[in-house]
C-alpha cells in the first residue's frame, strides 16, 4: 500500500517546462574534494538553474559552483563542479563524516535536492596522539631518573 503523502505528491502535475532531475558524483567525498552536480533538463524549453549547497551544522565551505546559474537546453545534461572542504579540521581522532545538501532551483521555484557527504580526516591520526603521550611520559620518567641520580 502506498502512503497517502507519497501518493498525493506523485499526482501533482509538473509543468513540462519545469521537469528536471539532478545527481551528484561522487556522493561521498574523501577529505577535501570536488564533486559534480549533474542537471538533466527533462523539460521542453531552455531553463536556467541555480545551484545552492549547505550543511546544517555550518562546518563546511562550498566554492566554485555555489550560487552559480547554469543554462541547460531541453533534453540536455550539464555538469557543474562544486568544491567542498571543512572549515576546521580536528587535531586528533578518526575521520568524521559531514553530510551536506545540494539544491537546484528553477526561476519558477521548482526545486530538487540531493545529499552528499564529505569524510574529514584529522590533522593527526589517533595513534599519533597516543604515541606522543607515550613519548612525553618516557621523557618525563627519564628526566626524573636523571635528576634523582
Amino acid at each position: 500500500m502506498i502512503p497517502f503523502a507519497k501518493w498525493h505528491i506523485d499526482l501533482q502535475p509538473i509543468p513540462l517546462s519545469e521537469r528536471f532531475s539532478i545527481e551528484i558524483e561522487p556522493e561521498i567525498l574523501p577529505d577535501t574534494g570536488c564533486c559534480e552536480v549533474i542537471i538533466h533538463n527533462e523539460g521542453i524549453r531552455r531553463t536556467s538553474y541555480a545551484i545552492m549547497a549547505h550543511d546544517f551544522i555550518i562546518s563546511l565551505n562550498f566554492s566554485e559552483g555555489q550560487g552559480r546559474q547554469k543554462m541547460v537546453a531541453p533534453g540536455q545534461t550539464e555538469r557543474v563542479s562544486l568544491h567542498v572542504s571543512a572549515k576546521k579540521r580536528p587535531l586528533f581522532g578518526r575521520p568524521h563524516p559531514y553530510p551536506f545538501t545540494v539544491q537546484v532551483y528553477t526561476p519558477a521555484y521548482s526545486q530538487r535536492s540531493v545529499a552528499g557527504q564529505i569524510i574529514v580526516k584529522p590533522l593527526l591520526p589517533t595513534w599519533a596522539a597516543a604515541l606522543s603521550t607515550l613519548l612525553l611520559l618516557v621523557f618525563l620518567a627519564g628526566s626524573i631518573w636523571l635528576l634523582s641520580t
